[in-house]
């Protein structure tokens, strides 16, 4: 059961969705880099792609290739690189989570305060340095945790077989203290309820806006064109979707996780089970985000133009306040202007 469910789960269908993963993030970065990276949204989106290329990568190396190729599990280069592609897996891991809540904070001053988002300037080179300094930099101690040792294994007939164990915990690994406070309550803080709590309160948020500025006429649109203002808005749909795939894909990483913590000794199979499962929806999530952007608002998104009808249909309800109030300013100049004594004069000689 436990080998069949690590062969399909984590060898066959991992590899399968990491592979269109690779694929969509390396597109991902192809457009994006060629899109404004002025504008902090991409400039956000381009680096959590990066991210994502990284962790599926070494998650096929680390989780999805060693099923598949016995061989390759038994290699010394796999066995004795394992824990340092694992260090670079939670790496990638901490700047996918980060750079998605930069994505969603970024998301929800564009669409819930746009005047203030247009009069000060995001130092996004900043952010996108210190957050992937910050992924480095926590996850240094996960460098240390495993080590890789060549162990004795007796056979049935009484003959010594050598094998590889890739996961030796060190003794750093071992300590109570670095147990509970790195292993446990840091991660959970930092990495889980701390990010969740963030991005379920932004995207309440979120979503409140967008529910204003489609119910009716009197739509208050903030500064810049209305197709400005509507791509806005499509993008911070294009932000609601991939933090819930994010929150859905995450949730089965803690379980195992914590239970560590709480029955160091005991790993059951069932734990076992549910450990394959979030590898391949960690990679599953890192995955569809680029396929997320190609749904329906891909040309809003890449700036193609649509056919007349079509644009017109999107934009109505979000040009709507606009437009009123510049027909208004016009109308009202041209009403003065059709009453002044000259057109009277030139009305009244017309008639005779």
């Amino acid at each position: 059961m436990i080998e069949a469910t690590e062969y399909y789960v984590e060898g066959v269908f991992l590899l399968i969705i990491g592979t269109f993963g690779i694929i969509g993030n390396v597109s991902a970065i192809v457009v994006f880099t060629r899109q404004n990276l002025q504008k902090s949204f991409y400039a956000l989106m381009l680096s959590l792609a990066a991210f994502d290329l990284v962790y599926i990568i070494t998650s096929i190396l680390c989780y999805g290739i060693p099923p598949l190729s016995p061989e390759y599990k038994e290699s010394a280069i796999y066995n004795y690189s394992f824990a340092w592609i694992r260090s670079l897996t939670k790496i990638a891991m901490t700047g996918s989570i980060y750079f998605t809540m930069a994505i969603t904070f970024e998301r929800y001053v564009t669409v819930c305060h746009p005047f203030y988002r247009v009069s000060h300037s995001w130092p996004t080179n900043r952010l996108v340095l210190l957050l992937v300094a910050f992924a480095i930099l926590y996850n240094i101690p996960t460098f240390f945790e495993l080590k890789c040792k060549l162990r004795n294994k007796i056979l049935e007939g009484g003959d010594i077989c050598k094998f590889f164990q890739n996961d030796a915990p060190t003794e750093m690994r071992e300590n109570e203290i670095y147990k509970q406070i790195y292993i446990l309550w840091l991660p959970f803080s930092l990495m889980c309820i701390g990010p969740f709590v963030l991005l379920v309160a932004l995207n309440a948020l979120i979503v409140r806006e967008l529910i204003k500025l489609s119910g009716g006429n009197n739509i208050i649109v903030g500064p810049g064109s209305p197709s400005n203002r509507g791509k806005d808005i499509v993008l911070a749909k294009v932000s609601l979707a991939i933090v819930f795939v994010f929150i859905l894909c995450h949730t089965f990483k803690w379980i195992p996780n914590v239970y560590e913590v709480m029955y160091p000794d005991d790993w059951p199979n069932w734990i076992k089970i549910i450990t394959h499962f979030s590898h391949l929806a960690l990679v599953f999530n890192s995955s569809v985000n680029f396929y997320i952007y190609l749904g329906k608002h891909w040309r809003t998104i890449f700036n193609i133009p649509e056919s007349r009808a079509s644009n017109q249909t999107e934009m109505t309800k979000i040009q709507t306040g606009v437009v009123t109030h510049k027909i208004s300013q016009v109308s009202q100049p041209q009403k003065q202007h059709l009453d002044g004594p000259d057109d009277i004069n030139q009305k009244l000689l017309s008639s005779q």
